[in-house]
């Protein structure tokens, strides 16, 4: 979640000074941009199903253990709260 973050600082950051470049430099901040992104996307990607197979492990047990919808839906929401908590505070 850091890395998404500062992918998109980056990336909001990215226009106000692309104006502000030379052609040449320019090209090699577009580069750098574009190489930013290749680097974070997988790593973020692979955060993210960090969080998701155990969410799903989770509740798939919850499922088979027959119990309510009510319980398997607070703990899908807990979840959800703690993943969003984790978030912000990265």
């Amino acid at each position: 979640m850091f890395m998404v973050t500062r992918l998109s600082h980056v990336a909001h950051v990215w226009p106000d000074t692309y104006e502000k470049l030379t052609i040449s430099d320019n090209i090699f901040f577009r580069n750098q941009i574009i190489s930013v992104r290749r680097l974070y996307a997988p790593v973020a990607i692979a955060i993210g199903l960090m969080i998701l197979f155990p969410k799903l492990i989770l509740l798939l047990r919850i499922f088979f253990a027959k119990v309510s919808f009510w319980r398997a839906a607070t703990a899908d929401m807990l979840i959800g709260l703690v993943t969003m908590f984790y978030t912000s505070i990265t």
